[in-house]
């Protein structure tokens, strides 16, 4: 988690923003669910990889967040059952999510898809 979320940062909020060619700073309607599709379906090992070092932790740390914060709700579950049932509740279905999205066509002109491939070879991780 500690090299996905300064990798997804600069690849979803600083490189898009990036004013030079072939970027040429994507407008925010450029910068949809097809952005995220490009990603899924041209380097799905490392995209499914950096997607779930976020969503998982992020999901745990939540979990464990709610139990302290809020002891009379969850404070007589176990830790693993409240994990599985943070797991189960909040990344399952986000990891389902992006994973129906990664199936659907992509949509997109060829000048976005030299646009969204300049921005994703930005990053070492996409050099590769």
């Amino acid at each position: 988690m500690i090299l996905s979320v300064p990798i997804h940062f600069f690849l979803h909020r600083r490189i898009p923003t990036i004013d030079m060619a072939p970027i040429h700073a994507f407008g925010p309607s450029q910068l949809d669910f097809e952005y995220v599709k490009y990603g899924l379906n041209n380097w799905p090992w490392r995209s499914w990889l950096l997607y779930s070092s976020i969503v998982i932790p992020i999901t745990l740390h939540a979990v464990d967040g709610t139990a302290i914060i809020s002891k009379s709700l969850f404070g007589w579950l176990q830790r693993k059952w409240r994990l599985a049932a943070g797991l189960a509740c909040v990344a399952l279905p986000t990891l389902l999510g992006l994973y129906q999205l990664s199936k659907e066509p992509l949509m997109i002109l060829p000048s976005m898809e030299r646009q969204y491939d300049a921005a994703y070879r930005m990053l070492w991780i996409f050099k590769l």
